[in-house]
């Protein structure tokens, strides 16, 4: 339609409907505003872009978008990208004002996983989990079935295998590489049951340990294998596999079949 009111240029200004408000530019229609307050763009939305490519597009030295929940006290996120690396950034209560924020992340119209304000990974609970005293874990996966897992899988011709890697330093800082020390702990797998409260004790470990003096290129190690006995809520050693791959049985050891031993035994 011909615009209504126009300013010396007759396919562009402001024209009515039934019920709308129109805005357009060489004849096309750029704008509407009806009577439920709604406005609509059928084209490009531009902040800062000449020609912008996208349905909206943000061309500017530090491009953010806001969100401030009227609701809350102060509170507000923000979806933007960082001005000195690119980085795209979601952020959540970012002023600070607000206890146990989160960022939820929703699928189908349920939570697939969120990150709470101690900035731990959640997968099918709200709330984080203690196991073996302790609910710090920055990856928390909860499940009623065998989703309650995590696969890793390596598709490639050739021999190498998926990866699990532990480190650990003496360094106060991340980042600091600090050499350990003879009997550090370099990583746990702990096993764990409901006793009726909690998920608190360890019913089995694996650990591994600085088994001597390090240096550099010179890491000695041991592993450890302990069970918790009847009646006790900790573990203890079991078997230990030392650096010089010498094995020790703290209790007796039992074959069922042939059992082979390389070298002396005590």
């Amino acid at each position: 339609s011909a615009p209504a009111i126009h300013f010396g240029d007759s396919d562009s200004g402001i024209y009515g409907g039934t019920n709308t408000v129109s805005l357009t530019a060489a004849g096309t229609q750029g704008l509407t505003l009806d009577s439920s307050g709604y406005v609509r763009v059928p084209t490009r939305i531009s902040v800062g872009a000449v020609a912008p490519s996208e349905d909206i597009h943000i061309e500017t030295a530090h491009p953010h978008i806001r969100f401030v929940d009227t609701d809350a006290t102060g509170g507000y996120a923000h979806l933007g990208v960082n001005n000195t690396s690119g980085s795209f950034v979601f952020a959540s209560d970012v002023s600070n004002q607000l206890a146990n924020s989160y960022m939820s992340f929703e699928v189908d119209g349920d939570e697939a996983f969120r990150v709470n304000s101690g900035g731990r990974l959640l997968s099918g609970r709200s709330s984080t989990t203690g196991i073996a005293n302790n609910s710090l874990s920055r990856l928390q996966i909860s499940d009623t079935d065998k989703a309650a897992s995590i696969g890793i899988s390596r598709f490639a011709a050739d021999a190498f295998p998926p990866i699990l890697n532990f480190g650990k330093t003496r360094g106060g800082t991340v980042g600091t590489m600090t050499i350990v020390q003879e009997n550090d702990d370099l990583g746990e797998i702990n096993f764990c049951g409901a006793d009726g409260e909690n998920m608190g004790n360890v019913s089995a470990r694996i650990r591994a340990a600085v088994d001597g003096t390090p240096g550099v290129d010179d890491l000695p190690g041991r592993l450890e294998f302990s069970t918790t006995a009847d009646g006790a809520n900790a573990p203890t050693t079991a078997l230990t596999i030392n650096s010089s791959q010498n094995a020790i049985f703290a209790g007796t050891v039992t074959a069922t079949g042939t059992l082979n031993v390389n070298g002396a035994t005590n």
